[in-house]
């Protein structure tokens, strides 16, 4: 039986698909989802990892607060009292005493706060050879100047002792006012100061006050 026109058309077609588009969809296909998931692939593939950001290291350098207390005394040929070199007396040596306070020799003293009181005693310079040029009071561990005194009072006790009368004048006195001192004890010490040098040496005792 002969196929009509439409029948021999339709093979033709079914040929044609087979041979050319089916061959060619099933060739490129694959290539062409490749490059799909390529340009969709997740942010986290191709993710650029920051620069490492600096920690805090435990190692880290830190520096000490070595700021000393401001001192208001003014000294003659210093413009900062670090400038000054605080000495300790030589063995079985003293260049002076700090007394008292208030003519007290007590080494520790309760004081009321809010009333000036009064610090005394002797120097000489560090050969022995005249009074002092100063006496420097200070208080704490980082000697912090509060006071100076001039040598201006007589001591024939020390002329005697010394026989040296060069060394008449060789007594000290000042009179602090404790409200700038701390508030709830302080140590007080006195140095013999040679201002030529910028050389402070301890006169013997310390003081210890608290306040009432």
């Amino acid at each position: 039986m002969s196929k009509s026109k439409s029948e021999i058309n339709l093979e033709i077609i079914g040929v044609f698909y087979k041979r050319v588009i089916y061959r060619t969809v099933t060739l490129t296909f694959p290539i062409f989802l490749a490059s799909l998931v390529a340009c969709n692939s997740s942010p986290e593939v191709n993710k650029v990892n920051p620069p490492p950001t600096a920690s805090p290291s435990s190692e880290a350098p830190t520096f000490s607060n070595t700021q000393t207390t401001t001192s208001k005394v003014s000294i003659p040929g210093v413009q900062n009292y670090t400038e000054i070199i605080f000495k300790k007396p030589q063995k079985n040596s003293s260049n002076g005493f700090f007394d008292a306070v208030n003519d007290s020799p007590e080494l520790e003293r309760e004081l009321p706060k809010t009333s000036p009181f009064r610090v005394s005693g002797w120097a000489v310079n560090a050969d022995f050879t005249q009074p002092a040029d100063l006496v420097i009071i200070t208080m704490g561990d980082d000697n912090t100047p509060i006071a100076i005194a001039p040598l201006t009072i007589d001591r024939p006790d020390i002329t005697k002792g010394f026989k040296k009368n060069a060394l008449a004048k060789s007594g000290w006195s000042d009179t602090i006012d404790p409200i700038s001192l701390p508030n709830n004890s302080v140590v007080l010490r006195a140095w013999t100061y040679d201002t030529t040098t910028k050389e402070a040496i301890q006169l013997s005792q310390e003081h210890k006050l608290t306040w009432k």
